[in-house]
C-alpha cells in the first residue's frame, strides 16, 4: 500500500529535523522531484530501487542515497520516541475520526498531545515534537 501525500511530508519534515532511519533492503522510502512531487520506492538488494508508483525497477548509487527519505514503520517511530527519552501513555481513537497520541518525557513533565486522521502521522509528527 502506498504512502499518503501527507505522511510523504511528514517522513520528509523528520529527515529535515534530523530524525533519521535507516536505508537498507527491504525499506520503504521517497525523494522529491519537481515535476510530480514525493514518489515512493522499495529498497531491493544489489543497489535497486522498485517505484512503488510504476513498478519500474531502477538502480541506485550511494551518492544519490543522501536524496531519499526513510518511510518508518509505527514500530521505527516508537523504538525512536523511547531513544528520545519519551514513552507512549495512551493512544485512542476518538469518535472513530482521529488519532490521539499521548507521550511523555521519562525524566520530566514534557507531554506530547498529537492528534490525527492517519495513526502513521500521528507517531511521525510526535517524534518531531520530541527533538523540538
Amino acid at each position: 500500500m502506498w504512502a499518503t501525500k501527507e505522511f510523504l511530508l511528514a517522513c520528509k519534515a523528520l529527515g529535515e529535523a534530523g530524525i533519521r532511519f535507516n536505508f537498507k533492503v527491504g525499506a520503504s522510502v521517497a525523494r522529491g522531484f519537481a515535476d510530480v512531487g514525493e514518489e515512493e520506492f522499495i529498497v531491493l538488494p544489489g543497489n535497486k530501487l522498485l517505484s512503488a508508483y510504476t513498478g519500474k525497477l531502477s538502480e541506485i548509487d550511494s551518492d544519490n542515497v543522501a536524496f531519499f527519505f526513510v518511510l518508518p514503520t509505527v514500530d521505527e517511530m516508537t523504538d525512536a520516541l523511547q531513544r528520545s527519552s519519551f514513552d507512549i501513555e495512551s493512544i485512542s481513537f476518538e469518535n472513530q475520526r482521529h488519532w490521539v497520541l499521548r507521550c511523555r518525557h521519562v525524566s520530566s513533565e514534557r507531554q506530547l498531545v498529537v492528534r490525527h486522521s492517519q495513526l502513521s502521522c500521528a507517531f511521525a509528527e510526535a517524534l518531531r515534537q520530541s527533538v523540538g
